[in-house]
């Protein structure tokens, strides 16, 4: 295996995509609104590449507080943010945590990780 990449140069640019941008998730990835396809055997390798001793099918990782999944995406990562609607709304709903927690755990259904 190649030494490690410098994770700092990765990430100096990413793809931002919001939740309304996904059109398909599958057990290989996930489709996004202009085409761009996020493919998590893909995510897995690089993911790899960039960190040693990682877990297994791991393809990227949660940042809770942010609301953001981040991709290991060829090139540069690729961040799905989950726009959080007002605070009220939030408060009695949680819709926008139910669509973030459910699209971790269908990623993890699929056999991939985020760490």
């Amino acid at each position: 295996m190649n030494e490690l990449i410098n994770i700092d140069d990765y990430f100096k640019d990413y793809n931002l995509y919001f939740d309304a941008d996904i059109r398909s998730i599958s057990k290989e990835g996930i489709g996004l609104a202009d085409g761009m396809f996020i493919d998590f055997a893909t995510c897995s390798l690089i993911y790899n590449e960039y960190n040693a001793n990682s877990i297994l099918n791991c393809v990227g990782e949660r940042k809770k507080e942010d609301l953001e999944l981040v991709f290991y995406t060829k090139d540069k990562p690729t961040i799905i943010r989950f726009k959080r609607r007002s605070w009220f709304i939030e408060f009695i709903t949680k819709t926008t945590f139910k669509k973030y927690d459910a699209l971790s755990q269908i990623i993890i259904y699929n056999g991939y990780k985020l760490i």
